[in-house]
């Protein structure tokens, strides 16, 4: 006869809670004491804290178990945000190609213009260097410099003395729209009843006049015979021309 094995702990509780009342029944006919019945209800009390024991271990291991499902689930929902992700990564920059290459064809036109322009000015600019002429600079963005543009000074300035001593100024002008003419003076003393000229460095600005090309400079307290010294340049805006050629009259 083979010996028989439980499937289940309960089974095995069973058997031995039979076997402890078929032992108690018959314990005149087997012989067994006091002693012997506790050893098996001992057996009895450690199989049920073995039981016990198992169960709390089964319970343990049931909630491990749903911990890793957990897991392996949030990690699958990670895994797939993690695919949308890139699902949308994948897209913006295909986005921002299209847009990049939409800004590109867009700003060609432009960019062939501006090509067209420096070249055109390259060009002008050799043939003004072979014909030996000049034009204003331009700037960055493409428009005339206001350091590179000079205004014409004045030509053909002339003084004459009038009595009283009132000096009459006449020049040609620009034809400068909107000019204004700066007049200047340098006023010389006598010596010993001789004119010492005028100095370059005494000069000083005696009228300002627009439109017009002529102008009567009293000269004050100067004594007959001083000579005075006189130049004019052109203004417009924040420009100014260089100086005319200077006269000299001497008061009368």
């Amino acid at each position: 006869m083979t010996d028989w094995l439980p499937r289940e702990l309960e089974e095995l509780d069973l058997w031995l809670k039979n076997f402890e009342a078929v032992a108690r029944s018959y314990r005149g006919l087997y012989g067994l004491d006091d002693r012997a019945l506790g050893r098996i209800a001992g057996a009895r009390e450690q199989l049920g804290l073995l039981s016990g024991r198992l169960r709390q271990s089964e319970g343990a291991a049931a909630e491990a178990r749903g911990a890793a499902e957990r897991a392996m689930a949030e990690l699958v929902d990670a895994e797939r945000s993690r695919a949308d992700a890139g699902k949308e990564l994948a897209a913006a920059l295909d986005a921002r190609r299209a847009a990049s290459a939409e800004a590109a064809r867009a700003v060609r036109p432009v960019v062939d213009l501006l090509q067209r322009r420096r070249q055109a000015r390259a060009g002008a600019a050799s043939s003004r260097r072979a014909s030996g002429t000049s034009s204003p600079a331009l700037s960055s963005s493409g428009r005339i410099s206001s350091s590179s543009i000079r205004l014409a000074a004045p030509a053909e300035l002339a003084a004459t003395a009038h009595p009283n001593r009132v000096n009459h100024l006449s020049w040609r002008g620009t034809g400068e729209p909107g000019a204004r003419y700066l007049i200047e003076a340098s006023v010389g003393k006598l010596y010993r009843g001789s004119p010492v000229p005028p100095e370059s460095a005494g000069y000083r600005l005696v009228a300002t006049v627009s439109d017009e090309t002529t102008y009567q400079h009293a000269v004050g307290q100067a004594a007959p015979g001083v000579h005075v010294k006189y130049r004019v340049r052109v203004a417009r805006d924040s420009l100014t021309s260089d100086y005319s050629a200077e006269v000299t009259v001497a008061c009368k």
